[in-house]
Formats: structure tokens, sequence, C-alpha cells
């Protein structure tokens, strides 16, 4: 097995148990994330790779970044706090921490240390005293199912939704494929034939529609 290999799941079970004899780990590699794979991934082993078909597969993160210098663990910390901050804030520590899956303490710590560069929101937590610059002009996405940007915001649809939470969050844990226009999640939206079609939550202004790639459907 290559550092450059990308494997589906079931040839990266088999170039394990090739590499350590032990046919033991086929089923905690080829069934969920969380006892080896995830472990992997937070130790910067492993990473999703492009997707095979509907196959999901797996490469090493130096594959495609090659060496990196690390930094010590509370620097790191503060950049995912400001990361986290710059695409879902205003938060609280509390909802860092379940953002990056850290403990409570490490992410009070990481505000308190970042104190300075923070700004009280009231009712809603802190935010990035200094986030990146504007571009200017009307930021016009669409957005696939399960976009991280949306996962993120699940604890804070009403504030960044002008629809129904319902229309987003829909049962069965499915994550809708969403319009959002400067942040804000404006409507939906699915394939008619080859086509996106967008269903938005209320009025697009005309300079979001004109920002719309061409062979938009809006209902």
């Amino acid at each position: 097995m290559r550092i450059e290999d990308v494997l589906t799941r079931d040839e990266l079970a088999g170039a394990v148990i090739d590499a350590t004899g032990h046919e033991d780990l086929r089923g905690p590699l080829t069934q969920g994330f969380g006892a080896i794979l995830k472990p992997l991934a937070f130790r910067g082993l492993l990473c999703s790779g492009p997707p095979r078909g509907r196959n999901v597969t797996f490469v090493a993160p130096r594959a495609w970044l090659g060496d990196w210098t690390e930094v010590p663990a509370d620097e790191a910390i503060d950049r995912l706090a400001f990361g986290c901050l710059d695409a879902y804030g205003p938060a609280e520590p509390a909802e860092f921490a379940r953002w990056i899956d850290l403990r409570p303490p490490l992410a009070k710590r990481a505000f308190a240390r970042l104190e300075a560069r923070l700004r009280p929101v009231p009712g809603l937590g802190f935010r990035h005293a200094d986030p990146a610059p504007a571009t200017g002009g009307e930021t016009v996405l669409l957005l696939p199912a399960f976009d991280p940007y949306v996962v993120g915001s699940l604890r804070q649809l009403d504030r960044v939704s002008t629809g129904p939470r319902s229309a987003v969050s829909r049962p069965q844990g499915w994550i809708s494929p969403t319009l959002v226009v400067n942040g804000r999640i404006e409507g939906v939206w699915k394939l008619v034939g080859d086509h996106p079609t967008v269903t938005p939550f209320g009025g697009l202004p005309a300079s979001v529609r004109r920002a719309l790639p061409e062979g938009i459907s809006i209902l």
C-alpha cells in the first residue's frame, strides 16, 4: 500500500489485512467509522478521497499536501476556533467543542486565550473581531445535500435560514441541498431532469437571480 493510493473501504481493508495479517480487522474497517477510521483521521493519517462511483474512497493527506509543519496543540485549536467562527459564528465555546469534537474545557480555554480578538454578540456567543474581508456584491451558492456549512449551522437554523427548519433538516436525518445568499439559507433545490430547480423561501431580488448560474430554474 503506497501513500498515494486512493482506496475504497474494501480495498483499504484488504490492504491493511495484507500488511498486518489480521483478518479480524475486516469488520472494524468496513463497518462504521468510529473504531479505526475516525482515530486515523484525527491523527492526520487518513482523509476522504474523490468518490468512485457510489463508493467513498480514502487517501493519506500527505499524498496530496506533502509534509507539513506541526504546530503546538493550543495554536492549532485557536486556528480552528477562528475557522469555526468565520464560517458559523457567532458561537459559544460549547458549540465550537461540538463542531470539532473537542473536550469542552479545551474550547473554553481557547476562547479565553482569544478574548482580545473576539467580540461578544448578546444571546449568541462570540464572533471573530477581524473576520475575512467581504468580497462585495452578492455571494450566491447552490450547496449540495449534507454540505458542511449547513450541517454546522443546524443548531442555529432559525437564525441563518429564512425558511422553515423542516425544509432544510428533514426526517431521517436528511439535509437538503440549499440556496445560500450572503451566508443565509434562502431556499432549497433539486435536480429536475438534468437541471437544478430552486424553490426559494421568498422573493429573490434581481441581483440574486442574476448571480445564479445559467440554466437554473426558479419555482
